[in-house]
């Protein structure tokens, strides 16, 4: 039963990587426009630089404490951060 669910999330991790480059093209023509997009276009895709650092940082948490804690809490922190940086480009946008 753990080899099936190792699949599904195998499936899902896919699913994630392989759809990053095709929303952020869709996102980045949404929400910046055309006039630009040759430009915005990669630093929309930069992002997944460090993100490839990830795993190799959360495993260095998870070896130095032996607990998801703080791989937990980094995961949050990033999240809340992107969160209001989201927020703070839709305040802007909405002044124009």
């Amino acid at each position: 039963s753990s080899t099936v669910l190792l699949v599904f999330a195998f499936v899902l991790i896919g699913m994630g990587y392989g759809g990053i480059p095709v929303s952020n093209s869709a996102f980045t023509g949404e929400s910046f426009g055309m006039a630009h997009y040759h430009t915005n276009y990669p630093l929309c895709n930069s992002a997944m630089l460090p993100a490839s650092f990830g795993g190799t940082i959360a495993g260095a948490l998870y070896d130095s404490s032996q607990s998801f804690y703080g791989v937990f809490a980094v995961i949050l922190a990033f999240a809340a951060l992107s969160l209001l940086c989201t927020g703070g480009i839709t305040a802007l946008e909405k002044r124009k």
